[in-house]
């Protein structure tokens, strides 16, 4: 977690004494705070306890004077700009700020150590069967730990009539999403067991703080899981016992309003919200608000709100870019719509989008999160869609940089072509 004092300030892990008497920003120490064992460190080890993590956005003049400061030679978020312009203009003090650390020095610390373990395994899938009793087994027996599983997944088969298993099974703790979803406090640490559909079911577990998760590639893609299944003990050792790097996730917090009876569904989103015309002939007419303000009309097949780490997939597969996951942004993507002129947007992510069925609309809207909880909305219902408070640590198998490039080389074949003689 990033803190800043009255007269001193952290740039890029180094302590600096600053002018100025004031703390320019009322920063909450516990925003980035994982659970109550968790939370984010600086890359280097020997800096002071009471100052962690990297704000070089803070250096700058609307701040306090530079002069006193030195940068990093590299960073992902460069060297602040100058708020000075021409002799008398400046750049009015910031009032709602925010701090971004390099990805490449996020690292994890634990207030006391790690003891109740998420075991998350893809869903009626035989072929991880084996792989999940083995880590549970030896998180039970070599690693001393507590050890959560779904209920559903206690009477899967493969599982429940293993008589070999049977002890194990006994010491498992069990979590019924429906009713125990308090238990899900008590967890210190995810491990998720398939592709990027398991990854983002584990996430959907985690409505609002969600402990850091560390997946292990079972599935078919493996956009979101870095790991190796045969590593699983020097990996999870690894994050146990020491600091390991890790990328934060942005989220989204989808608000969905129903007139009819005044209730609001909400939902944290890791990919994207999709919003489309569903089974109707016609082309879905969205009427869209930002900050309070009607931005445009989309008409078309439907439209896209995705996050940087949704943007590599059903964004990216309609037109939209690909944006690193530790960017803050929501993506802004149309579904094949009937105007030229309809081109996908990213827009800041502390901006808040509303969308409802337009008047001139012909059929209703559909909307889907993470392809999952489909289902059609009323002409009076509204969508409300903001960065969610609550991001995603995920495990890096090298550093959040190399780790996404790797994704898009392995999994998307990106900017490959064969070599023309």
């Amino acid at each position: 977690m990033a803190t800043l004092g009255a007269d001193d300030a952290i740039v890029s892990g180094r302590k600096t004494t600053t002018t100025s008497s004031r703390s320019p920003l009322n920063h909450d120490s516990n925003m980035m705070e994982k659970g109550e064992k968790l939370y984010l460190q600086d890359h280097d080890h020997n800096q002071s306890n009471d100052h962690q993590g990297s704000i070089n956005a803070l250096a700058s003049p609307i701040f306090q004077d530079t002069s006193v400061y030195s940068f990093r030679s590299y960073s992902l978020n460069a060297r602040p700009p100058e708020m000075t312009f021409g002799p008398k203009a400046y750049m009015l003090g910031i009032k709602n700020g925010m701090v971004l650390q390099d990805p490449a020095d996020q690292q994890l610390g634990w207030h006391t150590p790690a003891t109740s373990i998420l075991v998350v395994k893809k869903d009626m899938d035989d072929t991880v069967t084996e792989e999940f009793k083995a880590i549970v087994r030896w998180l039970l027996e070599e690693r001393k730990l507590k050890v959560y599983i779904e209920e559903s997944v206690k009477h899967q088969p493969g599982i429940v009539d293993d008589h070999h298993f049977r002890s194990t099974l006994q010491n498992l703790l069990t979590i019924n999403i429906e009713i125990d979803d308090y238990k899900l406090e008590l967890v210190d640490l995810v491990v998720c067991l398939g592709g990027d559909g398991t990854f983002l079911h584990a996430s959907s577990l985690f409505q609002q703080n969600a402990p850091p998760v560390i997946a292990f590639s079972l599935g078919t893609l493996g956009f979101l899981t870095k790991f190796k299944i045969s590593d699983f003990k020097s990996v999870i050792d690894k994050v146990l016992d020491d600091n390991p790097r890790v990328a934060l996730r942005n989220r989204l917090t989808c608000e969905i309003h129903f007139s009819k009876n005044k209730t609001v569904e909400k939902h944290a989103v890791l990919n994207e919200i999709v919003v489309d015309r569903g089974p109707s002939a016609f082309l879905t007419n969205l009427n869209i608000i930002c900050n309070e303000r009607h931005i445009t009309n989309i008409e078309g097949d439907g439209l896209i709100i995705a996050t940087p780490t949704g943007s590599t997939a059903y964004s990216l597969a309609s037109g939209g870019c690909m944006v690193h996951p530790c960017v803050p942004s929501i993506l802004f993507t149309p579904i094949c719509p009937h105007a030229l002129s309809s081109r996908p947007v990213i827009l800041p992510a502390g901006v808040q989008l509303k969308i409802q069925t337009s008047e001139n609309a012909r059929g209703p809207m559909w909307i889907s999160v993470d392809g999952r909880s489909r289902q059609q909305l009323s002409p009076d219902d509204y969508i409300c869609i903001t960065t969610s408070i609550h991001p995603l640590a995920c495990i890096c198998a090298n550093d959040p940089v190399e780790d996404w490039f790797i994704s898009i080389s392995d999994c998307l074949h990106w900017n490959m072509r064969h070599r023309q003689r």
